[in-house]
């Protein structure tokens, strides 16, 4: 696992291959998490077993696997295309009970508003939502399916670290993965620089934009990517993270159309 920002504790215990994830001031919503990841259904992909739940965290399985990078970077053609058809079968259906979110949208954004730097992009969005009908397909997701949450081990992609999000829906996992085939935002934040990761990431963008292209450009799931890099904010550490998200989301903002 890579870098978060969560500041939860993490206690390694190599004898029992187990790992504590603790957080005091965030211990009801890993509970939450943990439930979530308990419950997570998948052919595709693993998921670390949990153990138990401690004071103020849970205990679950250690997998003793690679980074992204690590894979990426000593990984084979056929590893890496192994690799994308794991995500390109998950992404392959979408749940068929779509459900109106603008009340969930318009609390989001006005409690995101109170610390944001980028009210005016806010109150526009605020507009787009109030005056359309924002609606998506329902379903199981992982909330935070980025590469930073993934351990690579025998063929197998572990997920880590689920979120609790404001909504449950697979259009919210492919906004993430695209945080990071789009935007290599998992590499920026970890300060990893690695072209060959770079190309394998472009290209299982390439793959995802070709075979998603309508839901892409939709206007859902473009409020919701936006939303998505509002949400980081907070979570900022220097000032080159902060630049880097504000290109994005000019460029996010720039490119949507009601």
């Amino acid at each position: 696992m890579l870098q978060g920002r969560s500041k939860s504790k993490l206690t390694i215990n190599i004898d029992n291959k187990t790992i504590e994830k603790t957080n005091r001031n965030y211990s009801e919503r890993l509970n939450v998490q943990a439930l979530k990841q308990n419950n997570f259904d998948s052919n595709l992909f693993k998921v670390p077993k949990i153990h138990s739940f401690a004071k103020h965290g849970f205990v679950m399985e250690y997998i003793d696997g690679k980074n992204f990078v690590e894979f990426f970077e000593n990984s084979n053609v056929q590893e890496i295309y192994n690799a994308y058809e794991i995500f390109n079968q998950y992404f392959s259906s979408f749940s068929t009970e779509d459900q109106l979110i603008n009340n969930q949208l318009i609390k989001k954004l006005n409690l995101l508003n109170k610390k944001s730097k980028y009210k005016k992009i806010i109150k526009n969005i605020l507009k787009i939502v109030e005056n359309n009908n924002i609606s998506v397909p329902i379903g199981t997701c992982h909330g935070d399916l980025t590469f930073s949450n993934m351990v690579f081990k025998n063929e197998k992609i572990y997920l880590v670290d689920f979120l609790d999000s404001f909504i449950d829906s697979k259009i919210i996992d492919l906004i993430k993965i695209r945080q990071d085939t789009a935007f290599f935002w998992s590499l920026e934040v970890n300060k990893i620089s690695s072209r060959k990761t770079e190309m394998v990431l472009k290209k299982l963008d390439e793959i995802l934009y070709k075979k998603h292209k309508n839901t892409i450009n939709s206007l859902e799931y473009k409020v919701l990517e936006i939303v998505n890099y509002l949400r980081i904010e907070p979570y900022l550490s220097d000032k080159k993270e902060a630049d880097r998200l504000n290109i994005i989301i000019k460029f996010l903002i720039a490119n949507i159309k009601t």
